[in-house]
């Protein structure tokens, strides 16, 4: 046992039962005035809790719909929405904040609430009204009821079609204050309830024992890297099973992190505890499956009540070595550690057991620097699950330093290449590195699957490079999955995640526009500007493509979108000023409109634009006419694509681009003449209208069969800009194009009777009323009515090989 008193630290740092703690009295009186709150054993205080709930993203994740409050009107801080876990256009990830952005002070009055609760959905702060506005927090989030708890799936009723509003905000409520359904009604409960995770089950026998740093005193230097090995004194059993661990945290101003291993060996008493140099003892280096780490906010070895993490004589496990990261020793020097972790176990063998597939692991790369004063700096790699049968994911976690942003993690479906997300954040911050919780998803991970990983870095506070090293001011790169596996045997040789077809790490940067989500599609490894190679941890350098003067990075795209403007308007003039006037007449915008069905969509004036110099040219006339430069940039690109990876190459009829054996293209749209307008006016067509449109032409409306496919069909559309030019789509990308895919009772398949393989289709239900597929902007295909009207019209040909045109 320390000589102290224990600290267990989660996120908030808040002291379990008996060790100090919580407790919250509720006022009887007014809800908005501020519960009161005490504090035992002394150990924290009221500002340290307030300093802990400064900048915790997933904390959104502990209410129910903490990450999809849309941003109320004038609210400050406002972000682009992440389509994959349905969000709103415009998003509020700071629904505790006085900001919508979040991580600043004060709180406002729904941020005191949750943190007077612990950080916790409780029935108490669902039945509070924070903001009062008349409606309780549950009722604005979703969950009017009091039946969600953190980890639980969403309900029937939040899924279909609710709109969460802002607990803090008393202007931005629901629209009515009625109870929609009863609330033992099964519509009103989540799906999937939370799962425990880090407990006993009642059956089970309970033990623990305790690994404390003996007086170590910090060396007075930045960083430090130290081990210590402890041996595991419980012969009783030959296995036993860890259910979870605590960190014992006595120098919160120097533990950065530690991680344990296993060691094969017992190690003799007067070793146990002493400091190792280097990576320790080389008894001591079995890899520990699952999360067998801490850094502020992680639960060691966390996972279901169904599985544990396997030590003993028969495991070859019989010590832990503790590989501990001192940061600023040399700010107080003589500072003594007695720092540790208590671990949980039992010899009562649970039926399944923890394993982990590490797909980033860079933490030392001389190699590898971050760029300064790059806003969106990415590092990705990917790899194939393998395991010898489907598993059960638990958790996903991410680890970098202070300059870490956001963390992506996709899995690419064997098989169909659908796409699902494993606890993305678009909003990620070092002090809160939490493991994020995937067991209300029910989601399975089989083998062959791919798993794509990524770290983004925010560089613009740093005029220097930032090295990919082990002080906390240089960047690491870490990404896993945490998973649940069967049976005995040593659960850590079961999973792994092996290379895949190019086992190589890539970084390059996102536009500011750029979806993270869409890394699959926009980053391709054959377009990162470094290439390093392979393996979780990286290597060296093999690839520079920012020496290659034709190279354009994502910030300098970026920066030509935003003078876009005088370049596309020089662009319009080059195209459509025929007698080079330095202006567009009335029948030059016509024809100009002819071309464009974005901009036919809306009657227009042109005498506003008659006469006009080039420069001055309305911003949004130049906006619609954006579409048809950017079709053109998207089918070069295609072309050029299909020249490199063909020998020979396919050939399709102007106006389609190859991809694949097939041709996208003949974009095409039904115009009538308005009494309103000086030219004709689109109009949008029905998918069978769609159909003849393309017979016409003598092609068929799109099938597709992979990845590639996919996306030329989006780039063919004007659903997707790769060239930098994305913040000019906004006029005209919420429209999706019609498949060629009939319904055939519950299940879709082609027109044409072609295999269907790949699939991306959406998690959306098929209605009664579906009838014709469409792909939509986010790349996903989906069931919609027979009324569904599309505003372009999208088809497909045939192929052919150049060399048989010769």
């Amino acid at each position: 046992q320390p000589p102290f008193p224990l600290n267990i630290i989660e996120f908030p740092p808040l002291v379990p039962a008996g060790l100090g703690g919580w407790r919250v009295m509720l006022d009887s009186g007014s809800q908005r005035r501020r519960s009161a709150m005490r504090l035992s054993g002394g150990l924290l205080v009221f500002q340290c809790a307030l300093r802990a709930a400064f900048a915790f993203p997933s904390y959104r994740l502990r209410v129910p719909n903490g990450e999809r409050v849309p941003c109320p009107d004038g609210a400050v801080g406002c972000d682009a929405g992440f389509e994959v876990q349905d969000q709103p256009a415009s998003v509020c990830n700071g629904i505790a904040h006085a900001t919508c952005r979040g991580g600043s002070l004060p709180l406002n009055d729904f941020g005191q609430d949750f943190l007077i609760a612990g950080a916790e959905w409780s029935r108490e702060l669902c039945q509070l009204d924070s903001d009062g506005d008349g409606q309780t927090n549950g009722y604005e989030l979703g969950d009017p009821c009091c039946h969600w708890s953190w980890g639980s799936s969403a309900s029937p009723f939040m899924q279909g079609g609710f709109t969460p509003s802002h607990p803090g905000n008393a202007s931005h409520k629901q629209a009515s204050s009625a109870l929609p359904f009863d609330c033992d009604s099964e519509i009103m409960k989540p799906r999937v309830r939370a799962i425990s995770v880090a407990a006993f089950n009642p059956h089970e026998e309970q033990r623990y024992m305790d690994f404390i740093i003996p007086n170590y005193t910090i060396p007075t230097r930045h960083t430090v890297y130290v081990n210590f090995a402890f041996n595991f004194n419980d012969d009783t059993h030959d296995r036993f099973h860890i259910v979870w661990a605590e960190a014992i945290v006595h120098q919160p101003r120097h533990l950065h992190h530690f991680v344990v291993t296993g060691c094969s060996e017992k190690i003799p008493e007067h070793e146990v505890g002493v400091p190792h140099g280097g990576r320790g003892r080389p008894e001591c280096q079995v890899p520990m499956p699952g999360n067998s780490f801490w850094v502020p906010g992680v639960k060691m070895f966390s996972q279901p009540l169904s599985s544990g993490v396997p030590v003993g004589k028969a495991e070859g496990i019989v010590g832990f070595n503790v590989n501990v990261h001192y940061t600023d020793g040399n700010l107080h020097p003589g500072t003594v550690s007695q720092d540790g972790f208590r671990l949980f176990y039992t010899p009562t063998l649970r039926p399944r057991q923890q394993g982990a597939l590490q797909v980033m692991n860079i933490g030392l790369n001389p190699e590898m620097f971050v760029p300064p004063q790059k806003a969106r700096y990415f590092v990705t790699r990917e790899c194939v699950a393998r395991m010898d049968e489907p598993v059960r994911v638990i958790s996903s976690f991410y680890h970098a330093h202070l300059i870490g942003s956001e963390m992506y993690q996709l899995v690419i479906r064997n098989g169909t290449g659908e796409r699902f997300d494993l606890g993305s954040q678009s909003f990620w911050y070092y002090n809160d590195q939490s493991l994020f919780n995937l067991l209300g998803r029910n989601f399975t991970l089989y083998p062959g699957d791919r798993i794509q990983s990524t770290c983004v870095y925010d560089s613009r506070g740093r005029p220097q490079a930032t090295r990919m090293s082990l002080s906390t001011t240089d960047e690491m790169c870490f990404a896993s999955v945490q998973v649940e596996v069967l049976g005995e045997g040593a659960a850590r040789s079961i999973v792994d995640c092996e290379p895949g077809a190019q086992d190589v790490v890539w970084a390059g940067e996102l536009a500011s526009h750029e979806r993270g989500w869409d890394m699959i599609y926009n980053h391709t490894v054959d377009r990162g500007a470094l290439i390093f190679e392979g393996g979780r941890k990286s290597g060296r350098l093999v690839r520079d493509r920012t020496q290659d003067p034709n190279f354009v990075t994502a910030s300098e795209r970026s920066a030509a979108a935003g003078s876009v403007w005088p370049l596309l308007v020089a662009d319009l003039m080059h195209q459509y000023d025929l007698n080079s006037d330095g202006s567009l007449s009335v029948d030059e915008q016509i024809r100009a409109r002819s071309r464009n069905p974005w901009a036919m969509a809306w009657p227009v004036d042109y005498d506003h634009y008659v006469q006009t110099p080039a420069h001055q040219i309305n911003r949004v006339f130049a906006q619609f006419y954006y579409f048809d430069v950017l079709i053109a940039r998207n089918m070069k690109l295609l072309r050029e694509r299909n020249s490199q990876d063909r020998d020979p190459p396919t050939k399709c009829p102007e106006g389609y681009a190859p991809v694949d054996g097939k041709c996208f293209g003949g974009l095409t749209w039904k115009s009538v003449d308005r009494a309103d307008s000086d030219g004709p006016v689109s109009v949008p067509v029905t998918c069978s209208q769609a159909m003849e449109m393309c017979h016409e032409q003598g092609a068929v409306l799109p099938t597709i069969a992979s990845v590639k496919q996919n996306e030329a069909a989006l780039l063919m559309a004007g659903l997707l800009d790769v060239s930098g030019g994305s913040e000019l789509l906004g006029h005209f990308t919420d429209h999706a194009v019609c498949l060629d895919s009939v319904r055939r009772g519950d299940e879709w398949g082609w027109r044409d009777g072609s295999a269907d393989h790949f699939t991306m289709w959406s998690e959306r239900d098929i209605e009664a009323t579906d009838s014709v597929a469409v792909l939509d902007q986010q790349g996903l295909w989906h069931g919609e009515g027979p009324s569904f009207e599309a505003r372009v019209v999208l088809c497909q040909m045939s192929a052919v090989l150049d060399a048989a045109l010769d």
